[in-house]
């Protein structure tokens, strides 16, 4: 995977993105109707890798459970 650009950011803007992407992760997966169990849950919200969040932000759209989208399936 390459990574792509990002700006600088403070640690708390890191976070505040991270914040963002984990949002955006939830909604599709809502909007899909995915379930997230409480274990997948809890590796999204530690999850604070930026590239990671985005990849599996852009992945939900089209994968057919939340397994197949944390396991890279």
């Amino acid at each position: 995977m390459t990574t792509r650009y990002r700006p600088s950011y403070t640690r708390i803007g890191r976070e505040r993105e991270a914040v963002g992407e984990r949002q955006a992760l939830h909604a599709v997966l809502r909007a899909r109707g995915l379930s997230v169990s409480d274990a997948q849950r809890r590796v999204i919200e530690e999850t604070t890798d930026l590239d990671l969040l985005l990849e599996w932000v852009t992945r939900a759209v089209t994968v057919e459970s939340t397994d197949e989208l944390l396991n890279g399936d």
